[in-house]
């Protein structure tokens, strides 16, 4: 226990937070052993200290909260040894 008081009690327990997370992966073979590989991320997060009742369209507001985007691109190559 510090001496500020319990570490683990919140000042403004009002608070509303959404959170939204979407992966979509691609994958094409051009031929037996070989593949591109395209991933897409996107995570969204904001917080809102109103407090207020969550309802659907805090679902959908969650889509336009700001966010980071990551593609990320990988390839492999299958070469026969002879």
């Amino acid at each position: 226990m510090t001496a500020g008081g319990d570490p683990f009690t919140l000042g403004n327990r009002d608070f509303n937070v959404r959170s939204f997370r979407h992966t979509t992966a691609l994958r094409y073979e051009w031929r037996p052993g070989s593949t591109l590989y395209l991933v897409w991320q996107q995570d969204r997060h904001a917080e809102d200290p109103s407090g207020t009742r969550v309802g659907l369209g805090d679902m959908f507001s969650s889509i336009t909260d700001p966010g980071t985007n990551v593609l990320l691109v990988k390839t492999s190559f299958w070469l026969a040894v002879r």
